[in-house]
Parts: structure tokens; C-alpha cells; sequence
């Protein structure tokens, strides 16, 4: 069977918003829950800017509280905002902002324009360096002073990724219990043929 490039993400875009709903998060530092706490009682605006679609909003506000992430407290916007960029919808819903895969630098200033911020500074942490290039490059433009971080901690587990091991934890996991991939490992070395 031969797919084209829309059915297969299709496909893939399910299978993982799938996993995204029976899975728990783990945060990569333990100590995110008491740094935001800290800059709340600071009184300093946090929002969240992810790439995901807005369908996976609900999803993700309950993972995070189940972590002791709420990005509420000193939020900039203290209610929903939703509209359109480069053609897809992007959402604004308790402290995050969901844009849809379209630019984030675009999807943030856009929000600003919504809803009258003009920030003069712009502090954002990202695993992927293009995420903040294209802030700063939409910061220049409206002369914000910028500030990027790229969190790099994840780096080498995502260059360790084994599709063959990520494949055998999607047909062999059930929906009360996925494989890590020290079960997934245990379990392939346990089957394969003498």
C-alpha cells in the first residue's frame, strides 16, 4: 500500500496525539514548579508558547497541573484569545499560547497586537533554535530587546531515539500501560530467536 504525504502525517499526527493522551509527562527539571513560583510572587508576566494545535489545549493544561504548572498567576491575558495566522487558528488559553505550527514569533506579536501589550523586553527559553530566531527576528522588527535561551538538556535523549524500539512500543503497549524504553529493550532481547 503505497500513501501519500497527507495520509501519512494524518496518520502519524493521530497516532501521536493518541500516546499525548495516555501518557504522563515527566518533567526534565524538577525544580520548574518552585522557579515559576519564585518569578510569580515577583510579580514577572509567564506565558507558554508551543507549536502544538489548540486540540491538544485541554490535554496539556491537565498534564501540567498534574506537574504543578499552572501559568495563570501572571499571566499576561487573563482570558481566551483566539485568531488566525498564516491560516491556521491559534489559541491564547490559561497562560499558553497554542500556535498551531505557524511561526511563533509571529503568533506572539499577533497576540500582543490582540489584546494591547507592548512589551519593550522578551525573555523565551526553547529547545529548538529556530523557535527563537524567529522571535528575535519579530522582536527586531517592533525594536523589543531580546533575550534568547536554547534549553539543550534534552539533546543527547533525543539523538539516542530508536525508531525500532519506538516501533515496538507502539504494537506492543496497551492503553493502561505504555513500554518505557527499558521494558521495550528487556522485552525485544527476551523474543528474539536463538
Amino acid at each position: 500500500m503505497q500513501w501519500g504525504l497527507p495520509k501519512a502525517l494524518e496518520k502519524t499526527l493521530a497516532e501521536w496525539e493518541a500516546i499525548r493522551h495516555l501518557s504522563k509527562m515527566a518533567l526534565v527539571e524538577k525544580d520548574i514548579p518552585a522557579i515559576l513560583q519564585f518569578l510569580h510572587s515577583k510579580h514577572v508576566p509567564i506565558m507558554g508558547i508551543t507549536s502544538q494545535e489548540f486540540a491538544l489545549a485541554n490535554r496539556t493544561f491537565l498534564q501540567l497541573q498534574e506537574q504543578g504548572i499552572r501559568l495563570t498567576q501572571t499571566s499576561p491575558c487573563d482570558q481566551d484569545v483566539c485568531f488566525s495566522v498564516e491560516g491556521h487558528t491559534v489559541l491564547f488559553r490559561q497562560g499558553i499560547l497554542f500556535s498551531s505550527g505557524t511561526s511563533k514569533g509571529k503568533s506572539f506579536f499577533q497576540f500582543c497586537d490582540k489584546v494591547g501589550l507592548r512589551p519593550k523586553k522578551l525573555i523565551a527559553v526553547d529547545d529548538k533554535l529556530s523557535h527563537l530566531q524567529n522571535l528575535e527576528t519579530e522582536a527586531k522588527k517592533r525594536e523589543v530587546e531580546f533575550l534568547g535561551l536554547r534549553y539543550s538538556r534534552s539533546d543527547q535523549r533525543k539523538l539516542a531515539f530508536s525508531p525500532k524500539i519506538a516501533d515496538y512500543q507502539f504494537e506492543n503497549s496497551t492503553l493502561t500501560h505504555i513500554l518505557s524504553d527499558c521494558e521495550a529493550i528487556k522485552l525485544m532481547e527476551a523474543n528474539r530467536p536463538k
